[in-house]
């Protein structure tokens, strides 16, 4: 029996945002980090959340990582490393803490670019702190795990359910402002497109194996089912 036919659309969605969003998480203070990465996308909140974190971790450098991605480069005039960096230098962050990797446009490369980056500024990081979008958790693991084997990062979002994420507006700064919040369908699409890198970018050399529970590629089949593909791989 397919187990899908008893899902409903609103059970599936929280099903795949419990699991992206509950991806590695541990709410635990966090032990000497020697760096704070910061994953740029086209959300603001997640520059926010970093300065959250910056501010309890003082003398923390913090490296941004994002040129215009894919959902980017429609809404922002600048690169997301940037733009990121410019929330959290007006919260209080000094700007001699912030280094720019200003070229990535893809998740790999964003900690690909990045690692070259402090290599060539003679940064060794033992314990860094990851700041991503909710829904990129386990991606932003998995590609990190796949270019730092040897580390185990905290991977940090904004604390929310999914009924702020997608009420809560985006907070965009007014020159980029074209969106200002994400509507449950974005959402939803997003999601799907999630489970499916989950499943087909560690055979494709692109990230670490990630563990993507049966009932989570369940529910995201039944939202395939129900047209939400926009970001999907497999339509």
């Amino acid at each position: 029996m397919n187990s899908s036919k008893t899902l409903t659309q609103k059970t599936a969605v929280q099903i795949l945002w419990d699991y992206l969003n509950g991806f590695k998480s541990d709410l635990s203070p966090i032990a000497d980090p020697d760096m704070i990465f910061v994953f740029g996308c086209n959300d603001i909140r997640v520059a926010k959340a970093a300065a959250e974190f910056a501010s309890r971790h003082q003398h923390v450098p913090l490296i941004f990582c994002g040129g215009l991605g894919r959902l980017s480069k429609t809404t922002f005039t600048r690169s997301e490393a940037e733009i990121f960096a410019q929330v959290v230098i007006e919260q209080g962050v000094d700007e001699a803490r912030v280094i720019l990797e200003k070229n990535s446009t893809n998740t790999g490369d964003n900690v690909r670019f990045a690692r070259q980056l402090l290599a060539a500024k003679g940064l060794n990081i033992t314990n860094p702190i990851l700041v991503c979008k909710n829904v990129m958790r386990p991606r932003v693991w998995a590609t990190f795990a796949h270019y730092y084997p040897e580390l185990t990062p905290r991977l940090v979002s904004a604390v929310m359910d999914f009924d702020d994420y997608c009420q809560t507006p985006i907070d965009k700064l007014s020159e980029h402002n074209k969106k200002d919040s994400v509507d449950t369908d974005a959402a939803t699409h997003l999601m799907v497109g999630e489970i499916d890198r989950l499943i087909l970018y560690p055979d494709q050399g692109y990230m670490q194996p990630v563990a993507v529970p049966d009932r989570v590629v369940e529910a995201a089949n039944l939202l395939k089912q129900l047209g939400y593909v926009n970001h999907s791989l497999k339509k």
